[in-house]
């Protein structure tokens, strides 16, 4: 199990009790109300600090996926030494913290490290030099290429700008790197998206609110939609769903925030080609499709979808199998490495 966000709150408000290696670190916080400044993404819950004198992101895995992909991303970028790459550091049994029955437990964190200065893109964008701000882009997307590295997740919100017009790229759960990074085409799509982005949003072109329209990624600037209040969080839209949380769980609705698939999960990832992880009350994960069918039955620890191949990663007992995209199993427990 891992801790709710109201856990992951409390800590951060007694680090000196609940953090290891930060109980010293300053956690952002509103200047106008105090209160701590805590942001969510599918997989994290995360805050930004301040720690011996860096900037950094810490993150909290909310799921058995997104803490397996976090130590394989860091594991991946471990010896990468590229300019372009921020630190991102795993650190074990960071969070202490009480569950639902009051039992003491701890938690990985993620410590990704943020330049000194800048802000991120979907904010930048909107005051920055369209021609310096293509050539920036321009000059990661080869950097990339060059280090054979595949980011998988870029969109506005997970690139960083710096006043000197360098983009680094953050959030690092879904990289590849080598031969597993799909070769020089692994990005392209995300990189003509981010090119739109500049060229509709840069001051020459931008009105008031087409910025937040086009390069916002926080689900509420998207598209203009109903409203999405009465739910605890929603995420961004992901082939025409938006996975959100109630009171009794995840669950994902349209985009006239009518249910299609009722919040039930402990914990639910977006879609992607059809398919989507979830994790049920008793901490088991399993893989479905757009109607809420189970493709595999959430029976397993791990499910790890990759929408490259269709291929799913399933693991139980320690051990590895390779189902395919409709749910067979390809590969006896044991036979596959993760």
């Amino acid at each position: 199990m891992f801790p709710a966000i109201q856990q992951f709150e409390e800590g951060l408000l007694a680090p000196r009790e609940s953090l290891h290696t930060l109980c010293e670190a300053r956690f952002d916080r509103s200047e106008e109300t105090g209160v701590l400044r805590i942001g969510r993404t599918t997989l994290f819950a995360e805050i930004q600090c301040t720690f011996e004198g860096g900037r950094y992101l810490l993150c909290c895995p909310l799921s058995t996926l997104a803490q397996r992909l976090a130590e394989t991303s860091a594991q991946r970028l471990k010896y990468r030494r590229a300019g372009f790459l921020l630190p991102w550091r795993l650190l074990r049994n960071e969070l202490t913290y009480r569950d639902a029955t009051g039992a003491r437990r701890t938690c990985d964190l993620i410590l990704q490290e943020l330049p000194a200065s800048g802000v991120p893109l979907d904010t930048f964008v909107r005051t920055a030099d369209r021609t310096r701000l293509l050539d920036a882009l321009d000059t990661l997307q080869k950097a990339l290429h060059d280090e054979h590295i595949a980011h998988n997740n870029l969109k506005a919100s997970n690139l960083w700008a710096t006043p000197d017009y360098r983009l680094y790229p953050i959030r690092y759960a879904y990289v590849r790197t080598g031969d597993e990074a799909g070769g020089h085409d692994a990005d392209a799509a995300a990189f003509e998206s981010l090119r739109t982005c500049i060229h509709e949003n840069t001051p020459e072109q931008a009105s008031p609110d087409t910025a937040q329209l086009m390069c916002d990624t926080k689900s509420a600037y998207h598209t203009p939609r109903p409203d999405f209040s009465n739910h605890r969080w929603i995420g961004p839209m992901s082939e025409q769903l938006l996975c959100v949380e109630d009171e009794t769980g995840y669950g994902y609705v349209d985009t006239g925030n009518n249910y299609v698939i009722e919040p039930h999960f402990r914990w639910a990832n977006d879609f992607r080609e059809g398919r989507a992880e979830v994790e049920t009350a008793d901490a088991r994960m399993g893989l479905i499709d757009k109607t809420g069918r189970y493709i595999i039955e959430p029976l397993y620890e791990i499910v790890e979808y990759d929408d490259r191949t269709g291929r799913s990663l399933v693991r139980l007992d320690g051990r590895w199998a390779a189902f395919d995209y409709e749910g067979r199993q390809l590969t006896e427990f044991g036979a596959v490495e993760p």
